[in-house]
Order: C-alpha cells, then sequence, then structure tokens
C-alpha cells in the first residue's frame, strides 16, 4: 500500500472517530438530562370546623303584648333557662342585649336570638297581634262607612282621604269633627244627625285613638 493510500485510510478512520464521539455525546447528554415535569400543586381545601359539641339546648320563652296598628306600642318578653349570662337580639338585623324585653313593637312576625355565654345561639318566632278597636272609634269608623265613604276611598279618595283607612281616620280626627260640625261633610248629602255628630265628637274628647 503506497504513503498516499495511507494517509487517505487514516483521515477516513478519523473522521469515522469523530462522527461516533458526536453521536454517543449526544445520546448520552439525552439520557443524563431527562425533561424535567414541574411539581403538580394540590388544591387547597379550607379547614371544617367541627360542631360545638358543648352548647347547651336551652328553653325559650316568649310572650307579646299586642300592638295598635297605626303605631308600634306592642312589645316582646323573651327567657331562657338552661344555661347562663343570656343575650337577646330581635330580628338579624338588631343588637344584642342583655334584657329580652323589647318595646315599641309593631304589629307583625318577628325572629329573637338568644344566645349564652358560650355563643351558642338559638331563636323563637314572635307574633304581634293588633289589639282590637276601642269602642268609641269603631262606632266613628261604621258611621264613616255608612256615610262618607263613597266620596272618601281608596278609588276615589275626595280630597285625598280614604276613610276606609283607620289610621287615616285617626290622624285626621280633628279635621272630620270640623267638616261634620260645620255640616260640609258628608258632601252633597244631607248633614249628619245632632246623635251622629256626638259620635264624632264624642271619641275626639276622649283622645281621638284607636283604643278610645
Amino acid at each position: 500500500m503506497g504513503k498516499k493510500q495511507l494517509t487517505v485510510f487514516g483521515y477516513l478512520i478519523a473522521i469515522i472517530c469523530i462522527v461516533n464521539f458526536i453521536s454517543c455525546s449526544k445520546e448520552s447528554t439525552t439520557s443524563s438530562n431527562p425533561p424535567v415535569t414541574p411539581p403538580v400543586t394540590p388544591p387547597v381545601t379550607p379547614p371544617v370546623t367541627p360542631p360545638d359539641t358543648n352548647c347547651k339546648t336551652f328553653t325559650i320563652t316568649q310572650s307579646s303584648i299586642a300592638s295598635q296598628p297605626c303605631g308600634s306600642s306592642g312589645s316582646i318578653q323573651v327567657t331562657a333557662t338552661g344555661s347562663n349570662q343570656f343575650m337577646f337580639k330581635l330580628n338579624s338585623g338588631g343588637t344584642f342585649q342583655s334584657s329580652g324585653n323589647f318595646a315599641n313593637v309593631g304589629p307583625g312576625n318577628y325572629t329573637v336570638f338568644v344566645k349564652d355565654s358560650a355563643g351558642c345561639q338559638q331563636s323563637v318566632s314572635v307574633t304581634v297581634s293588633t289589639s282590637a278597636a276601642g269602642p268609641l272609634f269603631t262606632n266613628v269608623k261604621n258611621l264613616l262607612a255608612a256615610s262618607c265613604v263613597s266620596c272618601h276611598n281608596a278609588g276615589d279618595p275626595n280630597g285625598g282621604n280614604n276613610w276606609n283607612d283607620q289610621c287615616q281616620i285617626i290622624s285626621q280626627g280633628l279635621d272630620i269633627q270640623s267638616q261634620v260640625n260645620q255640616n260640609l261633610m258628608p258632601e252633597g248629602g244631607p248633614p249628619l244627625s245632632t246623635s251622629q255628630k256626638a259620635i264624632i265628637n264624642n271619641w275626639i274628647s276622649a283622645g281621638g285613638g284607636y283604643s278610645n
């Protein structure tokens, strides 16, 4: 083999070795550095507050006094036993207080919340009814219904007055008395008799209220 042929053969061997070296280096790099998968963060579960098993079951007693329909004259009384240091609140928007008595309450349905020293809470429903009308006011209401409601009702509130509304009768009592005594009411009809006027006058003299 000539010298030139040996030189070419040596070059070929050198090229083959270089190619093999590069290929092995790539394989080595690939196998030693696998792709890194980012860790998966598990969802955070909020802690669950266990129920308070130390709460006592206490007994709530309630009563109420009726209210006039045109104001807040009723009251609620609530007591509790079975625990200690009770606090009381009228409806969810109220403020806790040490007394279970609530005054100036109008007709309607209410919820009283009761809480003890441990923070345990129970509630009770209370209804404040509408008190009965007084006899003098009832007579006036019946008289106006018979003589004046045709011109003073919700559909035809002559002068802005609806005598079917007992709260309007009370608020306009003095004006009704004046109109009747001057024979200006009933409008367009015969004036009330002396005994009918006395019904209104007696009511006003007694106070002109719902309970009179």
